[in-house]
C-alpha cells in the first residue's frame, strides 16, 4: 500500500505538469451542466477528477476515489471498473481518499482496490458556523503539514490540491448543488457501459431529479456558502476560480470560463 503525504501528491503533481502546455486546470464533478460545459477542456489542461467523473473518457491527469467498505461495495465496485478500464489509460495519479470513513474497510480496500491506487493522507475540517468558515478556508490553503485538507465536498479538496500545485485558473465542471448527474440527464453522450444502476433507495448516488438538492449544498456551512468565500480567499492569492459553464448555478457567483 502505498500512502503519499500531502507533499508527494503536489510533487507528483507538479512532475506531470511539466509537459503540460497551459495554466489552467479543470475539477470534474458529477452534475449535469459537464454535458455542456466539457468542451472547454483542452488538450493540454490539466484535469482532475473523481467518483464517477471516469464515466467521461476525458484524458484525467489525476484522480480521486472513496468508496471501500462492504456497505457501499456495489459503488466501489463500479468506481474500480471505471479506474481500471477508464482513467488508468490516462494517468497513475490515482488517490483514495477518507480512508478513515465509517463507510469505509481497510479489508475491503486491501482486496477490492490493493495496487490499483496510492492511498492519501488527509484529514477532515469540521465547521459548525458560518461566522467560522473564512478562517477555515483560509486555514486550509495555508496547510503546509502531511495531510491534505478535505472539507464538504472532494470537489474542495481538488481545489486546495491545485492550489497547492501553483495553478493560478481552476474551473468547476458539474458543481451544481443540485439536479440530476450527467449520466442520467437527456443530453449526455458519454459511454453508458460504465453508468451507475441507480437506485432511489440507495444511501449514496441515489436516483434524481432536475429539483434534487445535493447533500453538499443542504447545510448552512456547504458548497453554496463555502465556493464564494473560497473564491474570494484564493483571488487574494492570485487564483481565479471559475464556474465552467453559464448554465450551472455555479455561475450566479463565479465567473464563467471562457477558452
Amino acid at each position: 500500500m502505498e500512502v503519499l503525504s500531502r507533499g508527494e501528491i503536489v510533487g507528483k503533481i507538479k512532475e506531470r505538469t511539466i509537459w503540460k502546455s497551459s495554466e489552467v486546470c479543470h475539477v470534474v464533478g458529477s452534475g449535469w451542466s459537464l454535458n455542456r460545459s466539457k468542451i472547454e477542456i483542452e488538450k493540454n489542461d490539466f484535469v482532475i477528477g473523481f467518483n464517477y467523473a471516469g464515466i467521461y473518457d476525458l484524458n484525467y491527469d489525476a484522480y480521486f476515489v472513496e468508496f471501500g467498505g462492504i456497505g457501499v461495495s456495489k459503488v466501489a465496485i463500479s468506481h474500480k471498473n471505471i479506474v481500471d478500464n477508464v482513467v488508468s489509460k490516462s494517468t497513475d495519479i490515482i488517490l483514495f481518499k477518507n480512508l478513515w470513513e465509517s463507510k469505509n474497510d481497510k479489508y475491503f480496500i486491501e482486496k477490492k482496490w490493493g495496487q490499483s491506487v496510492k492511498y492519501a493522507k488527509d484529514y477532515v475540517v469540521p465547521c459548525i458556523r458560518e461566522a467560522s468558515l473564512k478562517g477555515i478556508l483560509e486555514n486550509c490553503l495555508n496547510e503546509s503539514g502531511m495531510y491534505l485538507p478535505q472539507y464538504t465536498s472532494t470537489a474542495l479538496t481538488c481545489v486546495f490540491l491545485m492550489y497547492f500545485s501553483g495553478y493560478k485558473s481552476i474551473v468547476l465542471h458539474g458543481i451544481d448543488f443540485g439536479g440530476q448527474y450527467f449520466y442520467e440527464a437527456s443530453d449526455f453522450d458519454g459511454d453508458r457501459d460504465y453508468c451507475p444502476q441507480l437506485e432511489v433507495s440507495d444511501k449514496f448516488y441515489k436516483a434524481t431529479t432536475i429539483n434534487t438538492v445535493h447533500p453538499t449544498a443542504t447545510s448552512s456551512v456547504g458548497m453554496k456558502t463555502a465556493i464564494p468565500i473560497l473564491a474570494s480567499l484564493l483571488a487574494h492569492r492570485g487564483v481565479t476560480l471559475y464556474a465552467a459553464h453559464e448554465s450551472s448555478p455555479l455561475s450566479s457567483f463565479l465567473p464563467v470560463y471562457k477558452k
